[in-house]
């Protein structure tokens, strides 16, 4: 793997991994992520730049604490990203140097591509139940 810096970005080599954070509605009954979870928020447009952090340059806590408490979290090879024809590229954001971007996302179904070599980390918190 090469963790060579050009510009102020690393470059992403194929055994990083990558957390992507769900809602927790995007979490399917049978445990696997949904495509929902690649898509615009509240839209059916695929998101032409999937944001994830790069698991090397922060931790799954940092990555969840960042969004409110009814996210799970998700990690990707970029290997597996990669094999199904998307770029990763590291894109750091004031606040979060391991923000990277995924790009080539154009329909449903590459979103559910990616949905599918997405791994569930971390769970969602459950919902309060109403008293």
């Amino acid at each position: 793997m090469n963790n060579a810096r050009e510009n102020g970005t690393d470059q992403i080599g194929d055994d990083d991994l990558l957390y992507r954070r769900f809602h927790r509605s995007h979490l399917r009954r049978d445990g696997s992520i949904a495509y929902a979870a690649y898509l615009l928020p509240r839209t059916t447009t695929p998101d032409p730049e999937i944001s994830v952090n790069l698991a090397r340059r922060t931790t799954p806590e940092e990555t969840l604490a960042a969004a409110p408490p009814v996210f799970g979290l998700g990690v990707l090879s970029a290997r597996d990203v990669r094999r199904l024809g998307f770029t990763v590229r590291h894109k750091p954001t004031r606040g979060n140097n391991a923000h990277c971007i995924i790009e080539g996302a154009k329909t449903e179904t590459d979103c559910a591509r990616l949905a599918e070599v997405t791994r569930v980390h971390t769970l969602p918190p459950p919902r309060e139940s109403s008293a």
